[in-house]
C-alpha cells in the first residue's frame, strides 16, 4: 500500500511538472474565445485579456531596455491578444502592461515584483524546452567580437553525432555532439564575426539542420546549412 501511495504521489507530481512546463505547437490567434493565463508556445508566449479589459493596451519589456510597445490584438471574439517572442538566451522576462494610459501588472498573471515606483512588473518564466522550438543555431553574445553558438539534433536512436563546420575546413572529428536527458544531441561553440556553413554527421550520414531554413548549396557536399555571426 505505501508503495502504491509513492507511486501515486510520484506520477501526481511529474504531471503537474509537465503541466507547468507545457509548450503548445500552435493556436490560431483570430479564434481566441476567452483569456486566460500566459501560454507558453514554441517560439513565444501568448498573453490575454478580455475585451472589457480596455481600450488601448500595449507592453514593454525588459529584453529591449523596456523602449518597444507591443500593442495587443482584437481576436474575432473580441479577446484581446498580444504574441512575444521568447528572448533569447534568458530564462526569464520582465513586463508591464499599459491599459488606457496606466501601467500595471498583467491581470492574468499572478507572478509580480515591485519596481522603484512601486508598480507591478509581471513576471515570465520561460520553459527550458522551448529552447528546442527556436531557429537553430541559437546565437547568444560572448567577450568581444564573439558569439556562441548552440546547435541541436533530434535523434534518440543515433549511436553518435558530429557537427561538420567550415569553420574547421570540414573536419568530422572536431567537434563530437552530446546526447542530453531529452534526446537531442547538443553542442556550444564560439565563433567570431563571419558567415558559416554546417551540416550534422549523424551515425555517418550526413543531416541538414531542420530547424533552420537558411541553405545553399555546396558543389562538393550538396545542400549545407548557414548562419551568420554579427
Amino acid at each position: 500500500m505505501k508503495n502504491k501511495i509513492c507511486l501515486i504521489l510520484t506520477l501526481f507530481a511529474t504531471l503537474n511538472l509537465v503541466d507547468l512546463f507545457a509548450v503548445e505547437e500552435y493556436v490560431d490567434f483570430e479564434l481566441i474565445k476567452k483569456a486566460s493565463a500566459p501560454r507558453y508556445l514554441a517560439k513565444g508566449v501568448l498573453l490575454t485579456l478580455p475585451e472589457t479589459a480596455g481600450r488601448n493596451i500595449f507592453v514593454r519589456t525588459d529584453s529591449n531596455n523596456w523602449e518597444t510597445d507591443y500593442r495587443y490584438s482584437k481576436s474575432l471574439y473580441g479577446v484581446w491578444y498580444l504574441f512575444l517572442p521568447y528572448p533569447r538566451d534568458r530564462s526569464e522576462m520582465l513586463y508591464k502592461v499599459n491599459i488606457d494610459g496606466s501601467w500595471d501588472s498583467d491581470p492574468t498573471n499572478n507572478r509580480f515584483i515591485l519596481d522603484k515606483f512601486q508598480t507591478k512588473i509581471s513576471i515570465l518564466e520561460i520553459p527550458a524546452k522551448t529552447i528546442y522550438y527556436r531557429e537553430s543555431p541559437i546565437l547568444s553574445e560572448d567577450k568581444g567580437n564573439v558569439k556562441k553558438a548552440y546547435f541541436r539534433y533530434y535523434d534518440p536512436d543515433a549511436k553518435e553525432a558530429n557537427l561538420v563546420c567550415s569553420k574547421d575546413n570540414w573536419s568530422i572529428f572536431s567537434h563530437p555532439m552530446t546526447l542530453n536527458k531529452d534526446n537531442y544531441w547538443e553542442i556550444e561553440l564560439r565563433f567570431s564575426k563571419g558567415k558559416y556553413f554546417y551540416y550534422f554527421l549523424v551515425d555517418w550520414k550526413k543531416k541538414i539542420d531542420m530547424n533552420n531554413p537558411k541553405r545553399v548549396w555546396n558543389s562538393e557536399l550538396g545542400e549545407v546549412s548557414y548562419f551568420i555571426a554579427q
